[in-house]
């Protein structure tokens, strides 16, 4: 269509009686632009939406382009039909997503005459030390189909595994919540890789009872109570995360099942009974029975039974955690103990039966006194294999754990918050090596402490420091093994850790 033709001119007068919208009215009031067949259909569609009563002149330009504006219609008709699509699948109102990324930019120094400075290594191994700015990042994807019940999908993503801030030469030397990604012989490297880290669902049953089930679920997603309010996710190093009992709180991710009954029922705020019983394995997923499933020997399961009171302000927690052979957690366990575990050397089959003890007090209003935390763990290795290292009166293994906690809420500012932390990771209390050595000289110490500042609702920043005076315990010295002989005390050897972090996090 050009300018001069009938229906261009009968367009342009449309256009100037009616005030038709659109780019191509302007372009046909100009008069100096042809226009596709398809275009003027358009316009004249977008025309006869504004005016009411139909001429002779419009029924004819209706005629002259019938096929164009069916042509038009049916694309109208499939791109609603289209939307109507997207909107049935679109979030409903009870779908939220939450995200959560944190910035860490730090060092760790290390010390010690167990230290080739010459080389810059421990046991062979390369010293990390040099400054680095590392990130962690996930995505909460929360559904409740009721208002009752939980879906929750969680993505994850991050960069620490070539950091320090998740060392191998001091184990547990972890920094809470770094992504676990490391890059390591054998393995995938999941540095800047996006990764299903949770799946499960959870909802109540009647008034007092909660059932959750998950393909990617953790011990502490299923609990009925948590023992501990050190540092709401604030912990610097991953050991303060446990409740002073890493052992019975071994927290393996993978498939699981989880019950607990509540004595207060849902809308209730009174004091009351939490009990949980929880299971969850690490190979649920591999179908192979020599090498995972659930419930078999192969599975790397863990099973715990938990006893808790909530009060007002306070709140305390029993638990047993049965750990098969190679259930546990490897960033709160000093060299020694990870060693002497069932299944990390040959013939030491079995499991851990695991005990802990936690508490927690915190004051009715934010001032000078702290809330604290208190936990106890306990670890009896059991084997049960036959070997070169089998399980005979010469060969046995305790361990033990513990932590003191205290946090300051609005400390300096109102929504920040101080805490300091001391205690140790599963260390050796009683060893008998294969040649009838007795003791143990592996107590390990943790210390931190930090600050929160809450800059904005979505912005905190943290300065922390964290110190390790003897993170490998009594495997301190270069080259020194579990069964070594004589048992290894390494009286006079010295291998430290000291940290300095700050931490942005960014919530919404």
């Amino acid at each position: 269509m050009r300018p001069g033709d009938w229906s261009y001119e009968a367009l342009s007068q449309l256009v100037a009686v009616e005030g038709c919208p659109g780019a191509a009215a302007r372009v046909v009031l100009d008069g100096a632009m042809p226009l596709s067949r398809y275009e003027a259909a358009a316009l004249l569609q977008a025309c006869l939406a504004t005016i009411g009563e139909r001429t002779d002149q419009r029924r004819r330009l209706e005629r002259e382009f019938e096929r164009e504006l069916a042509v038009l219609q049916g694309r109208s008709e499939t791109l609603e039909a289209r939307l109507g699509e997207l909107q049935a699948t679109q979030f409903s109102t009870n779908t939220i997503l939450r995200a959560d990324t944190r910035w860490w930019l730090g060092a760790v120094q290390y010390g010690g005459n167990q230290i080739d400075r010459a080389r810059d290594t421990y046991n062979g191994r390369q010293l990390r030390e040099a400054l680095v700015m590392v990130y962690d990042v996930r995505f909460n994807v929360d559904t409740s189909f009721d208002g009752q019940d939980l879906l929750r999908v969680r993505l994850r993503s991050g960069n620490g595994g070539y950091s320090d801030f998740r060392s191998s030469t001091a184990p547990s030397l972890r920094v809470n919540g770094v992504s676990p990604g490391t890059c390591v012989p054998g393995r995938i490297c999941r540095n800047d890789l996006v990764i299903l880290d949770k799946l499960y669902y959870q909802r109540p049953i009647g008034d007092h009872l909660h059932v959750t089930v998950g393909s990617r679920v953790t011990q502490k997603d299923m609990l009925g109570i948590w023992p501990s309010v050190y540092g709401d996710n604030e912990v610097l190093l991953s050991t303060f995360d446990k409740g002073g009992a890493p052992g019975a709180y071994s927290d393996i991710k993978g498939s699981g099942v989880g019950l607990y009954w509540n004595q207060r029922a849902r809308a209730a705020t009174s004091p009351g009974l939490v009990l949980s019983g929880v299971y969850s394995a690490a190979e649920g997923k591999n179908g192979s029975p020599s090498q995972g499933g659930l419930f078999t020997a192969a599975a790397v399961g863990a099973a715990t039974a938990q006893l808790g009171y909530l009060g007002r302000g306070w709140g305390m927690a029993a638990v047993y955690t049965y750990n098969q052979a190679g259930a546990y957690d490897r960033a709160a366990i000093t060299p020694l103990a990870a060693q002497t575990w069932p299944k990390l050397q040959p013939g030491l089959g079995g499991h851990v039966e695991s005990y802990g003890l936690s508490a927690f007090w915190q004051p009715q209003r934010s001032g000078w006194i702290p809330a604290i935390n208190l936990g106890w763990g306990l670890n009896r290795n059991v084997y049960d294999q036959d070997g070169p290292y089998a399980a005979s009166r010469l060969l046995s293994a305790t361990s033990q754990s513990w932590m003191l906690g205290l946090n300051w809420s609005d400390a300096f500012d109102s929504g920040s918050e101080l805490g300091m932390a001391i205690g140790s990771p599963q260390f050796m209390t009683r060893y008998i090596n294969p040649a009838g050595e007795q003791g143990a000289d592996d107590q390990a110490l943790m210390m931190e402490i930090w600050y929160r500042y809450q800059a904005t609702d979505w912005l905190s920043i943290t300065p922390g420091l964290f110190w390790l005076p003897r993170p490998r315990g009594q495997l301190t010295a270069s080259g020194s093994d579990w069964d070594s002989t004589p048992l290894a005390r390494s009286q006079g050897s010295s291998f430290r850790a000291l940290g300095a972090l700050l931490k942005l996090r960014f919530r919404f």
